[in-house]
Protein backbone atom coordinates (compact mmCIF):
# COMPACT_ATOMS: atom_id res chain seq x y z
CA UNK A 1 0.00 0.00 0.00
CA UNK A 2 1.01 3.91 -0.05
CA UNK A 3 3.23 5.10 2.40
CA UNK A 4 1.32 7.38 4.81
CA UNK A 5 1.19 10.69 3.16
CA UNK A 6 3.32 12.70 5.38
CA UNK A 7 6.27 10.19 5.63
CA UNK A 8 6.73 10.16 1.51
CA UNK A 9 9.36 12.20 -0.39
CA UNK A 10 9.50 15.96 -0.17
CA UNK A 11 8.61 15.96 3.84
CA UNK A 12 10.50 16.69 6.80
CA UNK A 13 11.50 12.99 8.29
CA UNK A 14 9.48 12.67 12.15
CA UNK A 15 10.54 9.15 13.16
CA UNK A 16 7.47 9.99 16.00
CA UNK A 17 5.38 8.94 12.62
CA UNK A 18 6.79 5.30 12.57
CA UNK A 19 4.41 2.24 13.72
CA UNK A 20 5.68 1.03 17.08
CA UNK A 21 8.90 -0.75 17.51
CA UNK A 22 9.12 -4.46 18.81
CA UNK A 23 5.17 -5.03 18.89
CA UNK A 24 5.55 -8.83 18.26
CA UNK A 25 7.93 -11.24 19.36
CA UNK A 26 8.56 -14.65 17.50
CA UNK A 27 10.62 -17.12 18.29
CA UNK A 28 12.12 -19.76 15.86
CA UNK A 29 14.24 -22.70 15.41
CA UNK A 30 17.69 -23.09 13.10
CA UNK A 31 20.47 -25.58 11.72
CA UNK A 32 23.53 -25.65 14.20
CA UNK A 33 25.45 -24.00 10.96
CA UNK A 34 23.52 -20.93 10.86
CA UNK A 35 23.82 -19.54 14.08
CA UNK A 36 26.55 -17.22 14.77
CA UNK A 37 27.80 -13.52 13.62
CA UNK A 38 28.23 -13.84 10.02
CA UNK A 39 29.63 -10.86 7.70
CA UNK A 40 29.35 -10.27 4.00
CA UNK A 41 31.79 -7.58 1.91
CA UNK A 42 30.14 -7.19 -1.47
CA UNK A 43 26.75 -8.57 -3.33
CA UNK A 44 26.42 -8.53 -6.67
CA UNK A 45 23.08 -8.21 -8.04
CA UNK A 46 21.48 -8.50 -11.65
CA UNK A 47 18.28 -6.48 -12.31
CA UNK A 48 15.32 -7.83 -14.26
CA UNK A 49 15.38 -6.74 -17.53
CA UNK A 50 19.18 -5.28 -17.93
CA UNK A 51 21.92 -7.51 -19.14
CA UNK A 52 24.84 -7.70 -17.10
CA UNK A 53 25.06 -8.10 -12.97
CA UNK A 54 26.62 -5.02 -10.75
CA UNK A 55 28.96 -5.80 -8.02
CA UNK A 56 29.40 -3.28 -4.83
CA UNK A 57 30.64 -3.43 -1.69
CA UNK A 58 28.13 -3.92 0.99
CA UNK A 59 28.99 -4.57 4.07
CA UNK A 60 26.87 -5.78 6.78
CA UNK A 61 27.18 -8.00 10.18
CA UNK A 62 24.20 -10.26 10.86
CA UNK A 63 23.66 -12.18 14.02
CA UNK A 64 21.54 -15.40 14.20
CA UNK A 65 21.06 -17.96 17.31
CA UNK A 66 19.96 -16.37 20.87
CA UNK A 67 19.17 -19.75 22.85
CA UNK A 68 19.84 -23.34 23.22
CA UNK A 69 17.02 -25.54 24.69
CA UNK A 70 17.62 -28.32 27.32
CA UNK A 71 18.10 -30.92 24.04
CA UNK A 72 20.76 -28.16 22.39
CA UNK A 73 18.44 -26.82 19.65
CA UNK A 74 19.07 -23.38 18.74
CA UNK A 75 16.32 -20.82 18.55
CA UNK A 76 16.15 -17.19 16.55
CA UNK A 77 14.38 -14.22 18.04
CA UNK A 78 13.24 -11.65 16.20
CA UNK A 79 10.69 -8.72 17.39
CA UNK A 80 9.12 -6.78 14.72
CA UNK A 81 8.69 -3.91 13.65
CA UNK A 82 12.28 -2.92 14.30
CA UNK A 83 14.63 -0.10 13.12
CA UNK A 84 18.13 -0.05 10.93
CA UNK A 85 19.57 3.21 10.91
CA UNK A 86 22.81 3.22 7.37
CA UNK A 87 24.97 6.38 7.29
CA UNK A 88 26.36 7.22 4.35
CA UNK A 89 28.34 10.15 3.38
CA UNK A 90 25.07 12.85 2.25
CA UNK A 91 22.02 10.78 3.52
CA UNK A 92 20.71 8.75 6.51
CA UNK A 93 18.74 5.88 5.37
CA UNK A 94 15.91 5.20 7.93
CA UNK A 95 15.12 1.42 7.87
CA UNK A 96 12.08 -0.59 9.51
CA UNK A 97 11.69 -3.95 9.29
CA UNK A 98 8.14 -4.90 9.58
CA UNK A 99 8.23 -8.70 8.84
CA UNK A 100 10.98 -11.02 9.06
CA UNK A 101 9.88 -14.43 9.18
CA UNK A 102 11.23 -18.29 8.05
CA UNK A 103 9.84 -19.83 5.14
CA UNK A 104 11.56 -22.95 5.10
CA UNK A 105 14.03 -24.40 7.22
CA UNK A 106 15.54 -28.11 6.50
CA UNK A 107 18.66 -29.90 7.03
CA UNK A 108 20.73 -28.20 4.26
CA UNK A 109 18.61 -24.72 3.84
CA UNK A 110 17.18 -21.38 5.34
CA UNK A 111 14.47 -19.29 3.37
CA UNK A 112 13.60 -16.01 5.29
CA UNK A 113 11.03 -13.36 4.08
CA UNK A 114 11.25 -9.97 4.91
CA UNK A 115 9.41 -6.97 4.48
CA UNK A 116 10.54 -3.42 4.95
CA UNK A 117 10.73 0.26 4.55
CA UNK A 118 13.62 2.63 3.80
CA UNK A 119 13.39 6.68 4.32
CA UNK A 120 16.31 8.06 2.77
CA UNK A 121 16.98 11.63 4.23
CA UNK A 122 19.34 14.37 3.44
CA UNK A 123 21.87 15.03 6.05
CA UNK A 124 22.10 18.50 5.24
CA UNK A 125 17.89 19.55 5.18
CA UNK A 126 16.52 16.50 7.20
CA UNK A 127 13.69 16.15 4.50
CA UNK A 128 12.66 12.68 2.71
CA UNK A 129 14.77 12.62 -0.69
CA UNK A 130 13.53 9.02 -1.30
CA UNK A 131 10.97 6.13 -0.04
CA UNK A 132 11.26 2.75 -1.15
CA UNK A 133 9.30 -0.44 -0.30
CA UNK A 134 11.25 -3.59 -0.67
CA UNK A 135 9.73 -7.44 -0.19
CA UNK A 136 12.61 -10.09 -0.53
CA UNK A 137 12.79 -14.06 0.13
CA UNK A 138 16.38 -14.96 1.19
CA UNK A 139 17.84 -18.45 0.84
CA UNK A 140 20.90 -19.21 2.92
CA UNK A 141 23.14 -22.57 2.13
CA UNK A 142 26.34 -23.91 4.06
CA UNK A 143 29.22 -24.65 1.71
CA UNK A 144 32.23 -26.68 2.25
CA UNK A 145 34.26 -24.18 3.76
CA UNK A 146 31.98 -23.01 6.31
CA UNK A 147 30.33 -20.08 5.04
CA UNK A 148 27.57 -19.13 3.86
CA UNK A 149 26.05 -18.91 -0.11
CA UNK A 150 23.30 -16.49 0.06
CA UNK A 151 20.68 -15.87 -2.91
CA UNK A 152 17.86 -12.86 -2.72
CA UNK A 153 15.07 -12.53 -5.13
CA UNK A 154 13.90 -8.85 -4.49
CA UNK A 155 10.44 -6.84 -5.18
CA UNK A 156 11.06 -3.35 -4.97
CA UNK A 157 8.40 -0.88 -4.93
CA UNK A 158 7.81 2.94 -4.66
CA UNK A 159 6.32 5.02 -1.84
CA UNK A 160 2.92 4.53 -3.68
CA UNK A 161 3.06 0.54 -3.44
CA UNK A 162 3.73 0.46 -7.19
CA UNK A 163 6.36 -2.04 -8.52
CA UNK A 164 9.50 -0.16 -9.94
CA UNK A 165 12.16 -3.56 -10.22
CA UNK A 166 12.71 -6.84 -9.85
CA UNK A 167 16.38 -8.19 -9.12
CA UNK A 168 18.07 -11.16 -8.17
CA UNK A 169 21.61 -10.61 -5.78
CA UNK A 170 23.91 -13.01 -4.57
CA UNK A 171 26.57 -12.57 -1.83
CA UNK A 172 28.56 -15.16 0.85
CA UNK A 173 28.43 -14.77 4.56
CA UNK A 174 31.50 -15.69 6.42
CA UNK A 175 31.47 -16.16 10.11
CA UNK A 176 33.37 -13.77 12.21
CA UNK A 177 31.74 -15.49 15.86
CA UNK A 178 31.21 -18.27 16.48
CA UNK A 179 27.08 -18.84 18.23
CA UNK A 180 26.97 -17.97 22.15
CA UNK A 181 23.42 -18.39 23.84
CA UNK A 182 22.52 -14.32 24.92
CA UNK A 183 21.04 -13.79 28.34
CA UNK A 184 20.60 -10.05 28.57
CA UNK A 185 20.92 -7.58 25.76
CA UNK A 186 20.51 -3.80 26.10
CA UNK A 187 18.72 -4.35 29.27
CA UNK A 188 15.83 -6.89 27.51
CA UNK A 189 15.92 -9.87 29.53
CA UNK A 190 16.02 -12.47 26.53
CA UNK A 191 16.47 -15.88 28.40
CA UNK A 192 12.89 -15.46 30.42
CA UNK A 193 11.42 -14.63 27.01
CA UNK A 194 12.42 -17.76 25.69
CA UNK A 195 11.64 -19.54 28.74
CA UNK A 196 8.34 -18.10 28.76
CA UNK A 197 7.80 -19.11 24.97
CA UNK A 198 8.55 -22.47 25.78
CA UNK A 199 6.07 -22.48 28.60
CA UNK A 200 3.04 -20.93 26.70
CA UNK A 201 4.00 -23.63 23.40
CA UNK A 202 4.10 -26.71 25.79
CA UNK A 203 7.54 -27.22 25.98
CA UNK A 204 8.17 -26.20 29.36
CA UNK A 205 10.78 -29.49 29.42
CA UNK A 206 13.11 -27.88 27.12
CA UNK A 207 13.55 -24.77 29.17
CA UNK A 208 17.51 -24.73 29.65
CA UNK A 209 18.46 -25.35 33.58
CA UNK A 210 15.47 -25.70 34.57
CA UNK A 211 12.36 -23.36 35.48
CA UNK A 212 12.77 -20.03 36.20
CA UNK A 213 10.85 -16.79 35.58
CA UNK A 214 9.00 -16.19 33.14
CA UNK A 215 8.48 -12.82 31.42
CA UNK A 216 5.27 -11.73 32.15
CA UNK A 217 5.00 -8.26 30.73
CA UNK A 218 5.62 -8.54 26.83
CA UNK A 219 8.69 -6.91 26.78
CA UNK A 220 11.42 -9.51 26.96
CA UNK A 221 13.43 -10.76 23.78
CA UNK A 222 14.83 -8.28 20.99
CA UNK A 223 16.45 -9.33 17.83
CA UNK A 224 17.89 -7.31 15.87
CA UNK A 225 21.32 -6.18 15.40
CA UNK A 226 21.05 -3.29 13.02
CA UNK A 227 24.00 -0.91 13.51
CA UNK A 228 25.48 -0.86 9.66
CA UNK A 229 27.76 1.88 8.38
CA UNK A 230 28.32 2.83 5.00
CA UNK A 231 25.68 0.49 3.20
CA UNK A 232 22.34 -0.50 2.29
CA UNK A 233 20.02 -3.24 3.72
CA UNK A 234 20.48 -5.84 1.68
CA UNK A 235 18.82 -4.34 -0.99
CA UNK A 236 17.15 -1.45 0.23
CA UNK A 237 14.67 -3.79 2.74
CA UNK A 238 11.39 -2.08 3.02
CA UNK A 239 7.57 -2.37 3.60
CA UNK A 240 4.80 0.37 4.40
CA UNK A 241 5.60 1.57 7.93
CA UNK A 242 2.57 3.07 9.10
CA UNK A 243 -0.01 0.93 10.61
CA UNK A 244 1.67 0.12 13.80
CA UNK A 245 -0.66 -2.91 14.32
CA UNK A 246 -0.04 -5.99 16.41
CA UNK A 247 -0.49 -9.42 14.97
CA UNK A 248 0.32 -12.78 15.72
CA UNK A 249 0.67 -15.67 13.05
CA UNK A 250 2.35 -18.99 13.09
CA UNK A 251 4.14 -20.66 10.64
CA UNK A 252 4.58 -24.23 10.03
CA UNK A 253 7.94 -24.83 8.23
CA UNK A 254 9.80 -27.93 7.13
CA UNK A 255 11.75 -30.53 10.19
CA UNK A 256 15.48 -29.34 10.56
CA UNK A 257 17.44 -32.83 10.61
CA UNK A 258 20.89 -33.47 11.17
CA UNK A 259 23.60 -34.04 8.05
CA UNK A 260 23.21 -37.85 8.91
CA UNK A 261 18.95 -37.40 7.87
CA UNK A 262 17.96 -37.86 11.56
CA UNK A 263 15.30 -35.76 12.58
CA UNK A 264 15.90 -32.81 15.11
CA UNK A 265 12.76 -32.26 15.79
CA UNK A 266 9.09 -33.24 14.73
CA UNK A 267 7.62 -29.82 13.93
CA UNK A 268 9.36 -26.66 13.59
CA UNK A 269 5.97 -24.62 14.48
CA UNK A 270 7.27 -20.89 14.46
CA UNK A 271 5.78 -19.68 17.57
CA UNK A 272 4.53 -16.20 17.93
CA UNK A 273 2.94 -13.98 20.61
CA UNK A 274 1.70 -10.53 20.85
CA UNK A 275 3.49 -8.02 23.46
CA UNK A 276 0.73 -9.17 25.93
CA UNK A 277 2.86 -12.54 26.27
CA UNK A 278 -0.05 -14.71 25.23
CA UNK A 279 0.74 -18.21 23.51
CA UNK A 280 0.38 -17.87 19.80
CA UNK A 281 -3.20 -18.70 18.29
CA UNK A 282 -4.27 -21.38 15.97
CA UNK A 283 -1.62 -24.59 16.55
CA UNK A 284 -1.63 -27.17 18.68
CA UNK A 285 1.88 -27.35 20.98
CA UNK A 286 4.33 -29.44 19.16
CA UNK A 287 5.56 -32.53 20.46
CA UNK A 288 8.51 -33.18 21.90
CA UNK A 289 10.11 -36.49 21.07
CA UNK A 290 12.97 -37.36 18.93
CA UNK A 291 10.99 -38.45 15.74
CA UNK A 292 11.41 -41.26 13.04
CA UNK A 293 14.20 -41.18 10.90
CA UNK A 294 13.46 -39.17 7.64
CA UNK A 295 14.77 -38.74 4.36
CA UNK A 296 18.02 -36.54 3.85
CA UNK A 297 16.81 -34.85 1.15
CA UNK A 298 15.34 -31.62 1.99
CA UNK A 299 11.69 -30.84 1.03
CA UNK A 300 10.45 -29.19 -1.93
CA UNK A 301 10.75 -25.53 -0.86
CA UNK A 302 6.96 -23.95 -0.86
CA UNK A 303 5.82 -21.20 -2.69
CA UNK A 304 5.34 -18.00 -1.25
CA UNK A 305 2.87 -15.21 -2.79
CA UNK A 306 4.83 -11.89 -3.12
CA UNK A 307 2.65 -8.80 -1.83
CA UNK A 308 3.34 -5.81 0.43
CA UNK A 309 0.88 -6.34 3.57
Amino acid sequence: PPVPPQLRAGNRFDDRLLPQMRAKTEWYRIPKWFAGHWQRRKVTEKVKGYLMPVTRADVRIREFGFQSDATGRIWHLVRTPFPITVDQPFQVNHHVVTREEPVSVTRDQVVLRTVSTVWMVSKSTGMIANVAQVDQIDTFMPNDKGELIARSSVANYDQYGRLVRESEVRWTDRLVASYQPVDFYQGVNIKASFADFLQARGMADRIPGGSYGFASSGNSGFADTGKVSGTTFNTSSGVAGGSGQRTTANTNIEPVVSRSGTALDTEMDTGTRNDGGNAAQGSAPPKVNAGPEVSPDPAPQPSVKRMIP
